[in-house]
């Protein structure tokens, strides 16, 4: 009675949702359990072992690791333009890479070094530091004083000339006119 209950479950286990590791021992242990029931007279000690063979087979079948953060992580990673960093962060940044890249192409991962992984990429994506700009800024001429004596802002605004040079227009009328009337 024991068997068949045992039997029952490990038949309902799919194993596309298990690592490959395992599954041949699976497989073996529950083709064994069946020959076992079939065999109406199966001494006890078979009975017992092939409970015990398909109850261990069961439990070292590890399911596949979820790689869905890893892979947002690396696609992320991908996007980067590395070229805006600092060497040393960027060598940090591709180990971790490369590391991630291989936990994901392993079937075999479990989900602790996925996590692991995928922790340690963000990690140095978050480590990236740009490259400080050390050449001397180029600098136009004027750009240092912002603003004339009356705290004004330099904008190009020719106001006060166009104001000027109107008196200095009107002043020669006014003198013209009256040396025109004596």
């Amino acid at each position: 009675k024991q068997l068949e209950v045992v039997f029952t479950q490990a038949s309902e286990i799919d194993l596309s949702n298990y690592v490959a590791a395992g599954q041949e021992e699976f497989k073996a242990a529950l083709a064994n359990a069946e020959i076992v029931l079939a065999d109406g007279d199966a001494l006890q000690s078979d009975v017992d072992e092939a409970v015990d063979s398909l109850l261990q087979a069961m439990l070292n079948l590890r399911f596949k690791a979820d790689k869905s953060v890893l892979q947002a992580v690396l696609a992320n990673a991908d996007k980067l333009d590395l070229s805006a960093f600092t060497a040393e962060t960027v060598a940090l940044f591709n180990e971790a890479k490369a590391a991630a890249d291989l936990i994901n192409s392993d079937e075999n991962a479990v989900q602790q070094a996925v996590d692991k992984a995928a922790q340690d990429l963000q990690d140095a994506i978050n480590g990236l530091k740009a490259v400080e700009n050390t050449a001397p800024a180029t600098q136009v001429e004027g750009d240092q004083a912002m603003t004339n004596g009356s705290g004004s802002a330099k904008t190009g605004d020719t106001a006060p000339v166009a104001a000027a040079a109107l008196l200095a227009v009107l002043a020669c009328a006014g003198f013209a006119l009256s040396k025109k009337r004596r």
